[in-house]
C-alpha cells in the first residue's frame, strides 16, 4: 500500500475492480471512538463482524501493536472488568513523608472482580504480576506500592497493598494496567507539568481522578488530593488545589538580583516550581518572606501561594 492514514481519523473505503464500493469505515480519533488507539500503539478492532462496522461502539481498542493477520484480540471483553479504575497516584513525595511511589486502582462496580495474574506496567517497561487469589470487591480499592515497608511507615493502618516493586517517574510516566489475557484494562499517562496538577510534585499531595466516571487520561479531570492522599479510601480534595494553567498566573517583577520578597495576606505554603513544572522549594511563609534566588538560573519560574481556603499563582522571570 503507497499511501498512510490521516492521524485526525477518515473514510476509508473497500473497492471493487470496477470501484464499486463494498465497504467502508468512516474512523475518528475522539470519543466515542477508543481514543486510547491514538498513537499508544493500540489498534482499532471491530467487536463483532455481524454488526455495522460504522458504529463507533462497535469498535474497541487493542492490545498493544495489535494482531495483524491474526484473530481480533481486543480491549478487555469482559465489561465487569472495565469497572476497575486507575483512581489516585503518588509519584514523588515530600522527602518529609516519603512513602515511596504508588498507584490506587478501584472497583466501581457492584462485583467482585479477581484481578489474579493482572499485569501492571509502566513505561520504563517494569512489570508486576498479580498474584493468584487476589480480588476487589465492589467499591474496594487496591494499592500497588514501590516498597511496603516504606509505604507502612507513613500509612501503618493501610493493608488492602501490594509490593510492585518499581516506582515512577517523578516527571511524567504511563501507567498500563492488563488483565490475565494481556488485554488493555486501563491506561494513565501523567506529567508533573501543566495542565496536570503540578501542586501534588514533591508536596506531600498525589494526583486524585475527580470523577471515576471520566476518563482519566485528560488531565483537567486530575485534581492534586489534600496532603499525603488517601490510599486504600475515597479521594479527598479540598476541591481548590487543581490544574492551575499558567494563563492564570500573575507576573511578579523581573527578579535582577539574588533576594526578592513573597508577600501573602494570610499565612501560606509557598512552593517554587521550574518552568517544566519541577519542584525546587517549599517554603512556609507567614506574611511575608524574603526568597535566596542566587542558586537559580536565569529563567521562568512558577510559584504557587497554598493553604486550605485558596491557591494563588505567579510567574517569575529571573534576569541576573
Amino acid at each position: 500500500m503507497s499511501f498512510s492514514f490521516s492521524n485526525q481519523g477518515e473514510t476509508i473505503f473497500l473497492l471493487d475492480s470496477l470501484k464499486n464500493t463494498i465497504d467502508k469505515v468512516e474512523y475518528n480519533t475522539t470519543e466515542p471512538w477508543p481514543t486510547k488507539a491514538n498513537g499508544l500503539g493500540y489498534t482499532l478492532q471491530l467487536n463483532f463482524i455481524d454488526i455495522d462496522n460504522n458504529a463507533e461502539t462497535n469498535w474497541n481498542a487493542a492490545q498493544l501493536h495489535g494482531s495483524p493477520g491474526a484473530a481480533n484480540t481486543i480491549y478487555s471483553n469482559d465489561e465487569a472488568n472495565k469497572n476497575i479504575v486507575i483512581n489516585e497516584i503518588n509519584y514523588n513525595s515530600h522527602e518529609n513523608s516519603n512513602s515511596g511511589d504508588w498507584i490506587e486502582i478501584f472497583n466501581k462496580g457492584t462485583s467482585a472482580i479477581d484481578i489474579s495474574g493482572w499485569v501492571v506496567k509502566d513505561a520504563s517497561q517494569n512489570i508486576y504480576i498479580v498474584p493468584d487469589n487476589t480480588l476487589i470487591t465492589a467499591g474496594a480499592y487496591l494499592v500497588l506500592v514501590q516498597s511496603a515497608t516504606q509505604f507502612q511507615l507513613i500509612y501503618p493502618e493501610i493493608s488492602n497493598v501490594l509490593n510492585i516493586n518499581f516506582g515512577l517517574n517523578s516527571t511524567a510516566d504511563e501507567v498500563y494496567l492488563y488483565d490475565k489475557f494481556e488485554n488493555l484494562v486501563d491506561f494513565v499517562r501523567f506529567s508533573s507539568a501543566p495542565p496536570w496538577p503540578i501542586t501534588a510534585n514533591g508536596t506531600g499531595r498525589t494526583i486524585i481522578l475527580a470523577d471515576i466516571n471520566n476518563d482519566n487520561n485528560i488531565a483537567e479531570n486530575w485534581s492534586a488530593s489534600e496532603l499525603l492522599g488517601s490510599p486504600g479510601a475515597s479521594n479527598t480534595t479540598t476541591g481548590l488545589i487543581k490544574n492551575i494553567p499558567h494563563f492564570n498566573t500573575n507576573v511578579f517583577p523581573t527578579v535582577s538580583s539574588n533576594t526578592f520578597s513573597l508577600n501573602s495576606e494570610i499565612e501560606c505554603t509557598v512552593y517554587l516550581f521550574s518552568e517544566i513544572g519541577v519542584l525546587l522549594d517549599v517554603i512556609e511563609c507567614k506574611h511575608e518572606a524574603t526568597y535566596n534566588a542566587k542558586n537559580l538560573n536565569n529563567g521562568v519560574y512558577f510559584i504557587y501561594f497554598v493553604n486550605d481556603t485558596f491557591v494563588k499563582s505567579h510567574t517569575i522571570l529571573v534576569k541576573k
